[in-house]
């Protein structure tokens, strides 16, 4: 595990399986809306300032941005966008995030 690897396992996977779990509840309160929604900013922010450059990285990108956007259409209320669609957003970083290798899509071709 790389040292990126595991500052995002430790900063934004426990905000990502949480966010995705109350999500995948029937019709979580918008307390609870608002409470993953800061969860997933700040996991995101910190996870961001912790790797600096190495946040460019076109994966670490995407996984952080999947929870960043989620915190962000959480964040918009009145279900602009969809419950379903914001939870695929995080699987998809999730995803990402424990796949353990590179998509061949991430892989940069120069390397």
């Amino acid at each position: 595990m790389t040292g990126a690897h595991a500052t995002l396992v430790g900063l934004l996977e426990p905000a990502l399986r949480d966010a995705i779990a109350t999500l995948a509840t029937p019709q979580p309160e918008e307390d609870e809306l608002g409470r993953v929604a800061a969860s997933l900013a700040a996991a995101a922010e910190a996870a961001q300032r912790a790797l600096g450059e190495e946040a460019r990285d076109p994966r670490i990108h995407r996984i952080v941005g999947s929870a960043a956007s989620a915190a962000m259409a959480l964040s918009l209320g009145d279900g602009l966008v969809p419950l379903a669609e914001v939870r695929g957003r995080l699987q998809e970083g999730l995803d990402l995030l424990t796949a353990g290798s590179w998509p061949p899509e991430d892989q940069d071709p120069a390397e």
